[in-house]
């Protein structure tokens, strides 16, 4: 049996006929279009998106041949920057200029000339020569940065600054040590100055230094990066073991023995052994026998005083300590150091000795025979020969050594921590730690 259509089903049916004259499509209602042959149709931003690159490429192609009709720019003319991944390559920066204000303070600190080419954010270019007002303002602000660092600072920077330049010389041959230093480079300094055992404070005062030239040419700190925070934050977690030695009575009494084939004048001989006895027997600090590049601590003549003879102690010297370190306070401390009648090793009676050569020119306590003050480096160099003379280990053996060793003889002789405390100039506890039983 037939099956008739509904009327509106039969009137689609033959519109969709009517609409597919051109060919079979795949949506009937836009068949008529297609009489060429069989389509494809697309989506409307296809359509658009190819109108549009044939726009741009059409312009692209104007544009170049416009160029191409140009003449060539002129010699020296000004180009546009180069366009990396990262996006237009920054300008370079201006050179420093030569007399401005910051250049003297950091030719002293880096012990050098600096050349031209040391860049610096926000310095004008050098053009030609500054007007005279110019000149005497860079001159007055050259003075006032010179004063603005103590001369012991100035000396520090500069040696750290040296051992730098040192570092870089041992790694490749050649000085790194131009501003600005870089993160890496200055990471290989710090893991060098740790694995030989320096204190992280030395090492935060050698960044300092670091730290100060650049902030002087307006140049981004290397020590402020994020590595070198945090390797200093690791670095003060470490605490590194104390192995030197303490210099005993009978050490003591071999260095001073030792001197007489070690030192070759009279007035050598005498200057150490009166340094060798009073160093230990006061338990001074290097820096307050002899001049070292940081605070001054230093004794003077004026800080010795001689009281006579006793019929049975025989005479002491008592010596004042005016500025030591950790002396928040700022109260002078006072050492009474007894003779030891008879001996050849008493502190007192060398002193004397020693004081007969020196005369009674005011300054440091220990001079040489030329009247300058006994550098730290002197004092050292001259202890390590006659360890060496000894067969003693130079290493462990220290002009520290005197100081440890002076406090260990006393913790074994009974003397009270307080006492104890107080003759060494310690502001707490940290004795303890020097105390070698």
């Amino acid at each position: 049996m037939p099956v008739t259509r509904s009327g509106s089903q039969q009137g689609r049916g033959r519109g969709g006929r009517a609409l597919g004259r051109g060919g079979p499509t795949q949506r009937g209602g836009r068949g008529g279009r297609g009489r060429g042959g069989p389509t494809t149709d697309q989506p409307e931003d296809i359509v658009n998106l190819r109108t549009e690159l044939q726009r741009l490429q059409a312009a692209n192609e104007l544009l170049s041949k416009e160029l191409e009709s140009r003449p060539p720019a002129p010699q020296g003319a000004p180009t546009l920057p180069t366009t990396t991944q990262f996006g237009p390559t920054p300008p370079a920066l201006p050179p420093a200029q030569l007399d401005g204000p910051a250049n003297a303070l950091a030719g002293a600190i880096l012990d050098r000339p600096l050349p031209p080419h040391i860049p610096s954010h926000g310095a004008m270019p050098n053009s030609g020569t500054l007007p005279s007002t110019a000149v005497v303002l860079n001159k007055v602000a050259n003075d006032l940065l010179m004063t603005s660092l103590a001369p012991s600072t100035l000396r520090a920077y500069r040696s750290a600054w040296q051992q730098l330049r040192q570092f870089t010389f041992q790694l490749v041959g050649r000085d790194l040590t131009m501003p600005p230093i870089s993160v890496p480079l200055l990471s290989q300094f710090i893991a060098s100055l740790h694995q030989r055992q320096i204190a992280p404070a030395s090492i935060s005062s050698k960044l300092s230094a670091i730290s100060f030239i650049h902030k002087l040419f307006d140049l981004p700190d290397p020590t402020q990066s994020f590595v070198i925070q945090k390797l200093m934050q690791a670095i003060r977690k470490f605490r590194v073991p104390d192995d030197r030695l303490p210099i005993s009575p009978f050490i003591l009494k071999s260095l001073v023995d030792s001197l007489q084939n070690t030192t070759a004048t009279h007035y050598d001989q005498a200057l150490f052994k009166a340094m060798y006895l009073f160093t230990y027997y006061s338990m001074a600090r290097i820096g307050e026998v002899a001049v070292t590049s940081g605070p001054q601590h230093t004794l003077q003549l004026s800080n010795i005083s001689l009281f006579p003879s006793r019929q049975t102690s025989g005479p002491s010297i008592i010596a004042t300590f005016q500025s030591f370190k950790h002396n928040s306070s700022g109260r002078p401390s006072s050492i009474s150091i007894q003779s030891q009648p008879g001996s050849r090793y008493c502190p007192v009676a060398s002193l004397q000795d020693y004081l007969k050569l020196r005369g009674n020119c005011a300054g440091c306590l220990f001079l040489r025979s030329n009247g300058r003050p006994v550098s730290a480096d002197l004092f050292a160099r001259t202890l390590k020969t006659s360890l060496e003379h000894l067969g003693l280990d130079t290493h462990k053996i220290t002009p520290h050594s005197f100081r440890i060793g002076a406090a260990t003889w006393a913790a074994m002789q009974g003397v009270p921590d307080s006492l104890l405390r107080s003759l060494g100039r310690w502001s707490s506890d940290a004795f303890k730690h020097y105390i070698r039983l």
